[in-house]
């Protein structure tokens, strides 16, 4: 089998300074369909240790020869995988929905807006009108509340995965970084890990969600 040959001004990359990723498109000519699905890359620049991780395309010369085919690969990587110690850092704020009954402010909505508690459910029952005007009740009907809260998410790259993370994944944890500073009660949980392979070195992410006012429930999420 023929050598794939790199066409010039074909080498397109990239670098992610903070994890120490990097990936180049190459577009190569091969001189057959087979050359162009099994020839492999070539060492190029002193880049062997990036591999070929991404499906590559090809397409047969638009002069229609069978002798001359095209192909773009991809290769990534890291330079010094056994040395790999890159990491970042990312916040996203979220909001989900919670039980009108666990709001911190829950006994002052029922004395303004005149709701009571269902003995048997236990859950709040709202006028449709107030006072003597028939003003509408806004929170007639109402059954759950937004809460705020934030992600926070660590990027790594490593060759291997620290089995910390599966021992605490479901946990109250305390996530790596500068993460904000909590009040009250507030605390961490490791909610999700996530992996990708990268040709020669895997790219790591985990995130932690943060709790309400309350915090989550130390019995039910105990630390490990």
């Amino acid at each position: 089998m023929g050598t794939l040959l790199a066409q010039p001004g074909s080498f397109v990359g990239s670098l992610d300074p903070r994890l120490g990723l990097v990936a180049l498109k190459i577009k190569w000519a091969a001189a057959s369909l087979n050359e162009a699905i099994n020839g492999p890359i070539p060492d190029f620049g002193g880049f062997a240790m990036l591999v070929e991780n991404q499906p590559r395309t090809f397409e047969r010369d638009p002069s229609g020869s069978d002798n001359r085919w095209y192909v773009t690969s991809t290769v990534e990587g890291h330079q010094t995988p056994t040395a790999a110690d890159g990491e970042e850092f990312e916040i996203q704020g979220t909001t989900s929905e919670d039980k009108i009954e666990t709001h911190e402010r829950y006994d002052v909505l029922l004395e303004v807006f005149g709701g009571t508690e269902d003995g048997q459910t236990g859950k709040a029952k709202w006028p449709k009108t107030l006072g003597e005007d028939g003003e509408l009740n806004p929170m007639h009907g109402v059954e759950a509340y937004l809460v705020p809260g934030l992600v926070w998410t660590r990027k790594w790259t490593a060759q291997k995965l620290d089995l910390g993370y599966i021992r605490r994944l479901g946990t109250i944890d305390n996530p790596p970084g500068n993460p904000p500073e909590l009040d009250g009660n507030r605390n961490w949980l490791l909610v999700r890990i996530t992996g990708t392979w990268r040709g020669n070195i895997w790219q790591f992410s985990a995130s932690w969600m943060l709790s309400g006012p309350r915090g989550f429930v130390k019995e039910m999420y105990p630390a490990r």
